[in-house]
């Protein structure tokens, strides 16, 4: 399995070159896009290798040992750029747009990004019992809330959604002027962030909440910008120095109930992320698709694992793969835009 992980480098490297340091286009839409192609790659390898394995797939040799070690720990890492890019683009679009923009955060961000997903559960439920497979009244009602799961993936999208409530609720209550105030937006979509946060503590697994923190990271990244175009290069090494610092030292063994310290490390591995691209530039059109076809790629790679029979691993991850990306393709055509 390590030689998926070779070629997706592989793939990163193609338009891969030093930023100057006149060029701010760091967090761009597009370099946004890239990064998050680059993620989402990793996660359908994490998702696709877990199923072949749980179809009775083994996987020996050393080769197969490295790539379960880095997959360890990467872990939640996968989805803290999704996160952060959401919270800076929401963000910059309130500073933008300002109170138009607010108002249509409810309808065009959460209920759109809903009621696709809506869609994508209904089609998860057909193909489910197409195969026999039935669930409860009230396992298919959880479901398309996004609660609960019938073999699609969910808990980033009820995760997106709340932090987009959050953030219309932040900046509808601090309306002032012409435009919104971006500090005490900020500050109020934290807080109610935390409160997010110990919601899902109470109720949900560790891995519904435990990147939360990058979201509204990165809504502060948007307001700092300015401060890191600025920032030199011993400020930038000192930086990257205490963030790598930081990141590794949540690795050991620890007691963390609460998940602060992968908060720590999910905080970490954004500010590094960050500051990699500040020094560069990733020009590859081939991420960037993956990336602006965020929403059906994470979506949709289930089915069409589900579909694909789980004999060779090599052959089921490249043949899910371009299923999945077929999908993603197909998806505008029944993409329902509110």
């Amino acid at each position: 399995m390590i030689v998926f992980y070779i070629l997706l480098i592989v793939l990163c490297l193609f338009g891969l070159r030093p930023r100057e340091a006149a060029d701010t286009s760091y967090l761009s839409k597009e370099q946004g896009d890239a990064v998050k192609g680059i993620f989402i790659i990793l996660v359908f390898l994490a998702h696709a290798s877990q199923a072949a394995a749980d179809a009775g797939t083994v996987f020996s040799g050393p080769a197969n040992d490295i790539y379960w070690w880095i997959q360890g720990k990467m872990g939640q890492m996968c989805v803290v750029m999704f996160l952060f890019f959401s919270g800076y683009g929401v963000m910059n679009s309130i500073a933008a747009k300002g109170r138009d923009y607010v108002r249509s955060i409810p309808r065009h961000r959460a209920l759109g990004t809903l009621v696709n997903f809506q869609v994508a559960v209904a089609v998860y439920a057909l193909v489910q019992l197409l195969m026999g497979r039935t669930y409860s009244p009230l396992t298919y009602l959880l479901a398309f809330a996004g609660w609960e799961s019938i073999g699609n993936s969910c808990w980033y999208i009820f995760v997106i959604i709340l932090c987009y409530l959050s953030t219309w609720l932040s900046a509808t209550l601090v309306l002032g002027g012409k435009k919104p105030e971006g500090s005490r937006i900020v500050a109020v979509n934290l807080i109610l962030i935390v409160f997010i946060f110990i919601g899902l503590l109470l109720t949900r697994e560790p891995y519904w909440y435990k990147t939360l923190a990058a979201y509204p990271l990165g809504m502060s990244a948007c307001m700092l910008k300015s401060s890191i175009d600025g920032i030199g290069r011993k400020a930038w090494w000192i930086a990257f120095i205490l963030a790598l610092a930081c990141y590794i030292a949540t690795y050991p063994k620890h007691n963390d109930p609460y998940q602060l310290v992968y908060t720590v490390r999910t905080i970490s591995f954004a500010i590094l992320a960050v500051l990699l691209l500040r020094k560069f530039r990733i020009g590859n059109p081939v991420l960037v698709w993956f990336g602006r076809n965020l929403f059906p790629l994470y979506i949709y790679q289930r089915l069409a694992m589900m579909l694909v029979p789980a004999g060779n691993p090599y052959l089921f991850v490249s043949v899910s793969f371009a299923l999945t990306c077929l999908m993603a393709y197909l998806y505008r055509f029944i993409r329902i835009r509110i």
